[in-house]
């Protein structure tokens, strides 16, 4: 799926550019489900929080989450980012 997919279900979904479109209205548009999506965006958001450290990882990741692709994120998932405090993948007391 690219960028372009994203932005014609956003843009069909929404009248005010200013609006934001719920995670579950896109799901829909895209036929991906919701919790796919967000996790995509949390790959991402980990991503440029933990190893770019980018000022607003939250923001750049609702942009770039459009132009990055499935396999991309899930490479950057098993190899590059470090496991969430609170997940059962990082070992007991381990901390970034």
């Amino acid at each position: 799926m690219d960028a372009h997919h994203y932005l014609r279900a956003v843009y069909r979904l929404t009248d005010d550019p200013d609006e934001r479109v719920g995670t579950g209205a896109l799901a829909d548009a895209v036929e991906r489900s919701p919790a796919a999506l967000h996790e995509e965006y949390e790959t991402l958001r980990r991503f440029l929080d933990g190893v770019l450290h980018i000022d607003d990882p939250d923001e750049e990741a609702a942009t770039l989450l459009d132009v990055v692709s499935a396999d991309v994120l899930q490479r950057l998932d098993e190899t590059v980012i470090p496991p969430p405090d609170d997940s059962p993948d990082r070992p007991h007391g381990q901390r970034d």
